[in-house]
Parts: structure tokens; sequence; C-alpha cells
């Protein structure tokens, strides 16, 4: 067995030569509740985010990194509120009388309109919200 090239021995054996005791030490050392280590850091989130792979097409990525710091975030953005969109669209039930079915169809086109045109308000105050956000944190730095 080879032998180690340095000492493993403590530096220091008499106790009035141990290190002073510093606010630093203090704060950075671990913290026990009984036997059990008390987690330090940030708390985890009740509903933290996934992980994952995504093939995406090379326009829409290089869009979203061209937003700048966070770009990540307002992709999610998006996506949540197309899914809010998705879902609201799917939630709507209607009964209609049988003679009814013309107007009502053109009511639901126009409606649909509507819903794309604030789809499309929402992204753009999400993508000025994150523009806002990066030239803060920028002023910041």
């Amino acid at each position: 067995m080879k032998k180690n090239s340095v000492e493993s021995s403590p530096t220091w054996i008499d106790p009035d030569d141990a290190p002073e005791i510093t606010e630093e030490w203090v704060t950075s050392a671990d913290l026990f509740d009984g036997e059990t280590l008390v987690r330090r850091g940030r708390p985890r989130k009740a509903n933290p985010k996934s992980q994952v792979t995504l093939r995406l097409d090379k326009e829409v990525l290089e869009y979203f990194r061209e937003t700048g710091e966070g770009w990540q975030t307002l992709m999610n953005d998006v996506l949540r509120a197309h899914v809010a969109k998705s879902q609201a669209r799917r939630s709507v039930v209607v009964k209609v009388h049988v003679g009814d079915v013309g107007r009502v169809r053109s009511a639901l086109r126009t409606l649909e309109g509507k819903l794309d045109k604030l789809n499309k308000d929402l992204q753009v105050i999400t993508v000025q919200r994150h523009a806002e956000e990066v030239s803060k944190r920028r002023e910041r730095a």
C-alpha cells in the first residue's frame, strides 16, 4: 500500500490553539434538530417544475433565446397561457335548439376570433413583462 504524502494528523492539539469561532463559521455550520440534519438553502416547492428533453424548430428556439435572460420562463408562460386557453375552450358546454345552430356557429366563430386576439395580446403582454424583468435585472447588476 502506498504511503500518503500529505500528513493527515491534526495541525493543532492544544485547545488553546483552536481556531477562533467567527460569525462566518457559525452561519456555515450544519444545524441539527436532535439527530436530524436540518436542510439549508431554499425550501422545496410544493409543485416543482419537471426537467424535460424537447425537440423544437430552430426558429422557435432562436426566437425565445433572443428575448434574453429568462427565455425558458417566458416559454413556460406562453405554454401555460395556451393550456389555459385550450382548457377554457373544452370546458364550455352549450345546449342549442336545432333551429338556432346557424346563429350559434356564427357566434362561436366570433368568440374564437376574440379568444385568438386575447391570446395574442396575452403573449405580447407576457413578452413585454419578461423584457421589463430582464431590464430591471440588468439595472440592478
